[in-house]
């Protein structure tokens, strides 16, 4: 496990000091008791009709404070929705026993069960177990010294494929592709599909991805479209397409180009510096939320295409902000500032007029380590006919 406790607030979110997981202060600082009242009593909002640019906050769903701690996971970040026939799993990153960072045991990356008729419900999605904590999710082990992490999820035909990414130091080391399987743990690494960290200009330790099944000239069975970035937070967007049957050779993504256009080294969408990334298609629209390195703010885009969306309209779904006297304490549902941001990913019950978004939170300054948690938010996003 990395060398790099503690976290300064503008680092990455997933680091775990060396050797046994820390058992802080934080033991007495957490009780049973403070726990119980971080739960976060989310509105019952089961119509929103949300305006354009509005935004409410649902309410914490997954680590610290939460009913995930019943299944042995008091905190947990990320949580990004993996959808198959069986089953519906969210794929969590670093998660600890206790209610914060460095309490109990570390299972990194793990996959929650969520109850599919909860996906839309005004009290916030059900969970009914999860995989990863006795046996490993994934089928390689971690190197000494390195995590492994979710770093995107890319559904083809509802099979489900995930980049994970291997860091040092938060730093990503190589990234690679794994097949996921609703049913069992110890998922595969995809043959040939690693990468050292350098690859495609460091570009592409990071990913989400959709398929859009409509034939085009060039592809009948029509394009997996992909965007991409840094791990590290030092880089902006970039998209590739790849035919789906070909989705595993990385070797045969096309990067598009706003000279060049697709088949070209890609150029960025737009120039900001971008983290955290999970892209839908959304009633025929391509819906981006992310997590802006620049600002802190977390973001929305809604395009009539990947290629357009750097000339798309942003949407602010968080404000990243201060922390308040007491960490745990959030503000009322229509105050979106939160206090370190990251993450963002989008629910497959979102609808144009209501996203569903998943925002991770983590309390990494010097007395911190909790709230460790992921809060839902539902917003309605600018488009270009707003």
């Amino acid at each position: 496990m990395p060398n790099c406790w503690p976290l300064s607030s503008d680092r990455r979110r997933n680091c775990i000091p060396e050797g046994k997981v820390r058992v802080t202060a934080f033991r007495n600082a957490v009780s049973a008791a403070v726990a119980s009242a971080l739960v976060f009593a989310a509105p019952a909002h089961a119509d929103l009709r949300l305006l354009p640019g509005q935004v409410i906050m649902l309410g914490p769903v997954a680590g610290t404070g939460t009913a995930t701690g019943d299944y042995g996971i008091g905190a947990t970040d990320l949580c990004e929705f993996m959808e198959f026939p069986s089953r519906l799993l969210q794929v969590c990153g670093d998660s600890f026993a206790g209610q914060g960072v460095g309490f109990g045991g570390w299972y990194s990356p793990i996959a929650l069960h969520v109850d599919p008729d909860s996906i839309d419900a005004p009290d916030g999605i059900r969970i009914t177990g999860v995989t990863g904590t006795s046996t490993r999710l994934l089928a390689d082990p971690t190197p000494t010294g390195s995590s492994q992490l979710p770093a995107g999820i890319v559904s083809i035909n509802r099979e489900n494929y995930m980049l994970v990414t291997t860091t040092q130091n938060l730093r990503p080391a190589s990234s690679r592709l794994v097949k996921a399987d609703a049913a069992k743990d110890n998922w595969p690494t995809v043959a040939g599909s690693e990468r050292p960290a350098d690859f495609a200009a460091g570009g592409q330790s990071q990913i989400s991805g959709y398929y859009d099944p409509i034939p085009t000239l060039d592809s009948d069975r029509g394009w997996v479209y992909i965007v991409a970035d840094n791990f590290d937070r030092t880089a902006p967007v970039t998209l590739y397409r790849v035919a789906p049957q070909n989705f595993t050779d990385r070797s045969a993504w096309q990067g598009w180009s706003a000279v060049d256009g697709w088949g070209a080294d890609p150029t960025p969408l737009w120039p900001d510096r971008v983290g955290e990334l999970s892209v839908r298609q959304i009633d025929g629209k391509t819906v981006l939320s992310y997590f802006n390195a620049g600002t802190g703010n977390m973001e929305v885009r809604v395009a009539a295409d990947p290629t357009q969306l750097g000339a798309a309209p942003v949407t602010t779904v968080v404000v990243g902000s201060p922390w308040p006297d007491r960490p745990e304490d959030l503000p009322a549902p229509q105050d979106n500032r939160l206090a370190q941001p990251y993450g963002g990913y989008i629910s497959p019950a979102s609808t144009l007029d209501e996203l569903r978004v998943f925002v991770s939170q983590w309390n990494t300054t010097p007395r911190g380590g909790t709230p460790y948690r992921v809060i839902q938010y539902a917003v309605h996003p600018f488009t270009a006919d707003s």
